[in-house]
């Protein structure tokens, strides 16, 4: 096979093992700032987060640190990256699941994120434990400490791989 003279291009092999050349996929690595986008108007003291795009997959870490509130909204985070893919049926796994650890609060459930379709948010989830239902992960609990005094200083940290647009 003969190149074409486009940068980026890879040989590989086909199931017959013929040579071939084709194009390799783009990857971006950034940073980008995490966002209260749940509704209440939160200020996190500090938000970091970095990424890497990989053709249509994004992956995503981030870390938070909460003020004091109150307020029962669903902890949402905003200003992802890149659009999370729209799919209209089915449980919209393209959205992705991942990992969101916290430090401050009471939590004794497992605690994922996953994105919001159509859109650059996603949002907290937490299970029960018993097999049961999931349920939104309110800011009140991410901002106050163990009694459910809002208490500002607690931490989260998260990760989530997602299809994008």
């Amino acid at each position: 096979p003969v190149a074409d003279g486009t940068s980026g291009q890879a040989l590989t092999t086909n199931a017959s093992g013929q040579l071939a050349f084709c194009n390799i996929v783009a990857q971006t690595v950034g940073t980008w700032t995490p966002t209260d986008a749940s509704g209440a108007g939160l200020t996190f003291s500090t938000a970091v987060g970095h990424y890497v795009l990989t053709g249509k997959i994004c992956t995503i870490f981030g870390y938070t640190v909460w003020p004091s509130t109150s307020n029962s909204s669903q902890v949402t985070i905003g200003g992802l990256p890149a659009t999370v893919k729209n799919i209209t049926t089915g449980w919209n796994m393209c959205g992705g699941q991942g990992h969101v650890a916290v430090q401050g609060p009471n939590v004794n459930y497992e605690l994922t994120l996953r994105g919001v379709a159509n859109g650059t948010t996603a949002k907290v989830w937490g299970s029960r434990g018993d097999g049961g239902s999931g349920y939104a992960y309110p800011n009140s609990t991410q901002g106050a400490n163990a009694s459910g005094t809002p208490t500002a200083g607690n931490h989260m940290q998260f990760s989530l791989t997602y299809m994008v647009e």
